[in-house]
């Protein structure tokens, strides 16, 4: 981009060259006694110094005797002589000096760039910035040309979801149920956090980033999931989930604290944390240690030591879907398989493209399963909900969501049959 490695590198070899850097010492040492090399002496040992064994001797005029500070020319000769028979001690020792001083060097010419560069960025970054946009806006009318009626598909099934719930909610809340007032707060809002997530889901795909499609899409499935789970059982599961609260807290500050020892001196800070963990204390006493853990309000249903996402998948039967969760994972961490192996390019690319941006490819996936777990999420809450409306809601919802799904793989098909992968 700037090229400032290169041209120090050409610089320092101009100016490190042997021969030039030699003549510049004799140069320097001899105008310090007030003699001026004319051009033909000065090409004349540039010559010798490109020997490999040079041999450095030239005439000094009478001009530059009359104009030398040392008016004896037999003097002068002899002072001339002996800064030639140092010249290369003191090379060494310059250039011992400069190898010292180079860190430095290259340092503050690194900060001195820097911030004219960054300058410089300031004042012209809006055209580029400009140009990125314009680019970006004609790639989306691109996938919107190839994924716009899936992706417009994916958003009439959100519309649906929202209105569906929020008019159950508006007209009736939880009285025409089969719910508690806490089960059906703790479901709604599991369905809002699924519904916002598919919106994210829909920007993602428009912009044609997949593999960040994907990576929502993974938390939509943990959504559905733990909604499954909950409207399953009787309501002390859904108690307890929205109790559970304060154990992620008492972590939360923990985790805080670590980070920030000087809470530790906080008064007001230590008395947030007393209380919470007393509270935390009176939870494990009425529930019993397991509640402690990352799952531990799904402790009476699932049993065992340490209950886990992947239990209360199997038992609400969809650990079918453990796969495609396993492989969205890649795109939440550092691992390897999701830096080397990326949603958004073709399998014939993976080695050949470092993938930094947006890409038309891949969005079936991401945009079937999302498609799969809203409709699971909506459904769940709906089921429960004792009005032919819900059951109307139901049938339409299912409907809409498999014409989804089917405008994502038939546009994946479209795609691979006209060779645009």
């Amino acid at each position: 981009m700037f090229g400032i490695q290169e041209k120090i590198e050409k610089q320092l070899q101009i100016q490190l060259e042997p021969s030039e850097f030699l003549l510049k010492i004799i140069r320097n040492k001899l105008a310090d006694l007030g003699v001026r090399l004319n051009r033909l002496q000065l090409k004349t040992l540039r010559c010798q110094l490109k020997e490999t064994n040079p041999a450095i001797t030239f005439d000094l005029t009478d001009l530059q005797v009359a104009r030398a500070k040392i008016k004896s020319r037999s003097e002068l000769e002899k002072a001339v002589e002996l800064v030639l028979s140092e010249i290369f001690s003191e090379a060494f020792q310059k250039i011992d000096k400069i190898k010292d001083r180079l860190p430095d060097i290259m340092l503050n010419l690194a900060e001195h760039a820097g911030e004219f560069f960054f300058r410089q960025i300031r004042r012209t970054y809006r055209y580029g910035l400009n140009n990125r946009r314009e680019h970006q806006a004609f790639f989306e009318k691109d996938i919107l040309s190839i994924w716009g009626r899936a992706i417009t598909q994916l958003e009439v099934l959100l519309i649906l979801s929202i209105e569906s719930i929020g008019y159950i909610d508006k007209m009736f809340h939880a009285e025409k149920t089969v719910y508690s007032e806490t089960k059906w707060i703790v479901l709604n809002r599991l369905h809002g956090r699924a519904c916002q997530i598919t919106g994210e889901i829909i920007c993602l795909l428009k912009s044609g980033y997949a593999d960040g499609a994907e990576a929502r899409w993974r938390s939509l499935h943990e959504l559905s999931v733990v909604s499954a789970f909950i409207f399953d059982h009787d309501d002390y599961v859904a108690d307890q989930y929205v109790q559970h609260h304060i154990i992620e807290e008492y972590k939360e500050i923990l985790q805080q604290q670590s980070c920030y020892p000087e809470l530790n001196e906080d008064i007001e800070f230590c008395g947030y944390k007393s209380e919470v963990e007393r509270k935390r204390v009176e939870l494990i006493e009425k529930y019993g240690k397991h509640f402690g853990e990352d799952y531990g309000w799904a402790f009476p249903v699932l049993g065992g030591k340490k209950p886990s996402f992947r239990q209360i998948e199997e038992y609400v039967n969809l650990s079918s879907v453990r796969y495609a969760y396993r492989k969205a994972s890649h795109n939440i961490h550092a691992g390897v398989r999701g830096t080397f192996l990326r949603l958004g390019l073709h399998p014939q690319s993976q080695s050949e493209i470092i993938l930094a941006g947006a890409s038309d490819y891949g969005l079936e996936k991401p945009g079937s399963c999302a498609a799969a777990s809203l409709l699971l999420s909506t459904v769940t809450l709906l089921h429960g909900v004792e009005l032919i409306d819900a059951a109307v809601f139901m049938k339409i919802i299912a409907k809409q969501a498999e014409i989804t799904r089917k405008e994502f793989r038939r546009a994946h098909r479209s795609m691979a049959q006209s060779n645009l992968y």
